[in-house]
């Protein structure tokens, strides 16, 4: 069977069937005098009668996204979003149909709102997404496999000031590792790295170091501000010291129950009904509690026996740790070995400089605003810095690196610990 062609119409064609529609002829009689067939007769009809237009263009209308949509509809989509900063395409679809005032027009689709501030350039630029390489938390299956650290939230003590208690708890066998009451300088004020590396120090020279070490997506352990992290020096300083670092999930703090747990304990234990007349005396009590906790305070989650009674292994991980043999034990070619295997990207800002980790670079060669990638050379010690091509734009010295930098204040430590008169400095 011979399929059938279907005859265009031209719009001198269009112009008669408008003529002859005037004069009062049928679709039919038209199609017999022009020789068309008569649906296409009846089509241009209908669309002459409702005074349509006879060459609409094809495809996407020439005058861009939203050209179907209402001028007042763009007109504040413009104004929710003039440039690259401003609400996104979800809120302003939201705001567009709550508009009581743009109530009889029909508002685009969130995806629609998307490409045309795209096509406006009015999205801001991202840099690509390289997640942080790390081993997620799992079932542990001997003591001091993993701690938990976690800082619990602010609290103000009277003669003392205010005060952030960092906690560490072993989970397998559900040990106190340490408590310990960080003195801050204000209720707005956080503890530092080095308050984080001084707290993780003291447990370790009581119960040895752990294999690994789970923590938050907290800045101290995880740059949370570019889509390629760099590691942090907490998180540098736990690699040299061969101490695996352990993300929880995004959106799953019930992950770090452990140690969330022993916040609660803390404060019930230590803190509440108490009054202490400076932080040394405040600092014996948390030991104290700890002590009590670990070798006399019945565990209902391990039978009802306190931890160290229950599993005396736990004393110790068998992984010895000294502050003043930190520096001689230290492997910091373990942390070039773990930075060889990463690769940044980050935008070189309009006076050719570029950041990775706290250090700026600048980059003589390279064009402003650009996207960089960023690899370490474990050999030269330096930071290689590409252009979109691969090719090197620029090669600089780490900086941050060296033992040092990394550990922070350890002759201070151990200034501090000898100086403490609850603690034997051994």
């Amino acid at each position: 069977m011979q399929k059938s062609i279907v005859k265009k119409v031209t719009l001198e064609e269009k112009m008669s069937i408008k003529k002859l529609i005037e004069e009062g002829k049928t679709y039919q009689e038209i199609s017999e005098l022009l020789k068309l067939g008569f649906y296409a007769v009846r089509k241009w009809g209908r669309i002459i009668k409702k005074g349509g237009n006879l060459t609409p263009q094809m495809g996407r209308p020439k005058t861009g996204l939203l050209s179907t949509f209402s001028k007042h509809i763009i007109d504040k989509i413009d104004e929710y979003r003039p440039g690259p900063k401003g609400w996104g395409p979800d809120t302003i679809k939201v705001e567009l149909d709550l508009d009581e005032n743009l109530a009889s027009f029909k508002s685009p689709s969130v995806s629609s709102i998307s490409k045309y501030l795209k096509s406006q350039s009015r999205v801001r630029e991202r840099n690509k997404h390289v997640p942080l390489k790390t081993i997620p938390a799992f079932p542990t299956k001997r003591a001091h496999q993993i701690w938990q650290l976690d800082a619990e939230g602010n609290c103000s003590i009277e003669n003392i000031g205010t005060i952030a208690f960092l906690n560490i708890k072993e989970i397998e066998k559900k040990v106190y590792v340490q408590n310990f009451p960080c003195l801050l300088p204000g209720p707005f004020n956080h503890a530092t790295t080095i308050d984080y590396q001084n707290v993780l120090r003291l447990g370790m020279m009581e119960f040895g170091k752990p294999e690994g070490l789970q923590v938050d997506h907290e800045s101290i352990y995880f740059d949370n501000v570019n889509a390629s992290p760099f590691p942090t020096t907490f998180h540098l300083w736990l690699i040299g010291l061969g101490i695996q670092m352990h993300l929880t999930p995004k959106g799953q703090p019930y992950k770090q129950g452990a140690v969330e747990k022993s916040h609660q304990t803390t404060q019930i234990q230590v803190v509440e009904g108490q009054s202490f007349s400076n932080w040394f005396e405040l600092f014996k009590r948390s030991q104290i509690r700890r002590q009590r906790l670990n070798n006399h305070i019945p565990c209902r989650m391990i039978g009802r026996i306190p931890p160290l009674v229950a599993c005396p292994s736990a004393k110790h991980s068998g992984r010895d740790y000294h502050p003043s043999l930190e520096k001689k034990k230290f492997d910091i070619k373990a942390v070039y070995e773990y930075l060889a295997q990463g690769k940044w990207y980050r935008r070189v800002s309009s006076n050719r400089t570029s950041w990775i980790g706290a250090n700026s670079y600048y980059l003589k060669g390279a064009k402003r605003n650009i996207e960089t990638m960023i690899r370490f050379d474990k050999k030269a010690k330096n930071f290689v810095f590409y252009d979109s091509d691969e090719k090197i734009i620029g090669q600089k010295t780490a900086l941050g690196l060296t033992f040092k930098e990394l550990s922070g204040d350890l002759e201070g430590f151990i200034l501090s610990i000898k100086k403490n008169p609850f603690l034997k400095y051994p």
